[in-house]
């Protein structure tokens, strides 16, 4: 349960930092825009809905954007479609070829 409170901590920052953004980019505009995949820590917190009654609290909507994989994610952040993203998970670590002293990455 500790890691929830840091995923809950860790996206409210981010989201602060995010706000930051969007209030001088938008003026009266308080929607903030997320971009998610299927996987990964954003779907824990969208199903939750703890993120958009902090927000509300503070005036601002968030609006939910489902991406099937990153690169999307990232034109739709690049060009401003979306205010924040997440992509990929950390890749799985694991010794190779039986080696237990050699570790590498997928």
């Amino acid at each position: 349960m500790r890691w929830l409170e840091r995923l809950v901590a860790t996206a409210v920052l981010s989201m602060s930092i995010a706000l930051a953004g969007v209030g001088a980019s938008y003026g009266q505009d308080k929607v903030v825009r997320i971009g998610f995949q299927k996987y990964g820590k954003l779907v824990l917190l969208k199903s939750k809905g703890t993120l958009e009654d902090k927000l509300k609290a503070a005036g601002y909507r968030v609006v939910w954007t489902e991406f099937p994989s990153g690169p999307p994610l990232l034109e739709a952040l690049n060009v401003g479609a979306i205010d924040f993203g997440n992509t990929g998970e950390a890749p799985p670590i694991r010794p190779g070829r039986g080696r237990a002293d050699s570790i590498r990455r997928l």
